[in-house]
């Protein structure tokens, strides 16, 4: 019993470790996952105006104005996060189009439309995510968090 007593703690710890480090690793594999899915959602939508349907068959509309490509991309990510729970910001998700990179053609509807990336224009989205450790509930409001991020470019079709 005594030797247990002087072992049990340092072996407990041991396997918090492993199991929170599987799920902050599992975390980060799932938004980068959701970050590429996102972006190749970008790249379909591309310059489109008005109405889009994705390949899955999900109409998105932004009114008769304006791209609903930004829409796509956080539905997108969203639904993607696999058993990450998405909360009001969190994650937070921004779209680039066109990118820096792109032929100088793509820029001449940005001045009418904030999101434009017709065929050959490149799409950037990014997501940051406050991954909260499984063990906070043990310290709090306080608990430490860190934040996961992701970055995908794609060439709009």
């Amino acid at each position: 019993m005594v030797e247990f007593a002087l072992v049990a703690p340092a072996f407990f710890i041991l396997v918090f470790f492993i199991v929170e480090s599987s799920l902050l690793l599992n975390a980060q594999i799932t938004i980068d996952g959701a970050t590429r899915e996102a972006a190749r959602v970008a790249a379909l939508c591309g310059g489109a105006i008005g109405n889009w349907t994705s390949p899955d068959g999900t109409a998105y509309s932004n009114g008769t104005v304006g791209s609903p490509c930004p829409q796509a991309i956080d539905q997108s990510v969203t639904g993607n996060l696999g058993f990450l729970r998405s909360t009001g910001s969190n994650p937070a998700i921004t779209s680039v189009a066109p990118d820096a990179g792109s032929p100088a053609y793509c820029a001449a509807g940005t001045t009418v439309y904030a999101y434009y990336a017709p065929s050959g224009c490149l799409v950037t989205v990014s997501v940051s995510y406050q991954y909260a450790f499984l063990l906070n509930f043990l310290v709090g409001p306080t608990a430490p968090s860190i934040i996961l991020t992701s970055k995908a470019t794609s060439d709009s079709q």
